[in-house]
């Protein structure tokens, strides 16, 4: 019998923004303070990447979908940031 993926549950917030994937943690930890300083629920994840090594994602919120996230990448798309939706 094949094992099947959980269904997301209505309501559950799947969805993050990331806005930076950096090579250093202390910049990505900098980059985290400044967003909160203006008030975004920031914080940072760590990822593996074949052949590249470790690299810190900065990303914003939980979002259960795209509509729910368009206003904060609007805004910090205006700050002259990246920002895309990604599955957390």
């Amino acid at each position: 019998m094949a094992i099947k993926p959980a269904k997301k549950q209505k309501g559950e917030k799947t969805l993050t923004i990331q806005t930076a994937s950096l090579k250093d943690s202390h910049d990505a930890d900098r980059m985290v303070a400044e967003l909160k300083k203006k008030g975004y629920d920031a914080y940072k994840v760590m990822g593996v990447v074949p052949d590249q090594g470790i690299w810190f994602r900065v990303r914003i919120g939980y979002y259960e979908n795209s509509t729910e996230a368009a206003d904060t990448i609007e805004r910090l798309k205006k700050e002259g940031l990246d920002a895309f939706l990604v599955n957390r």
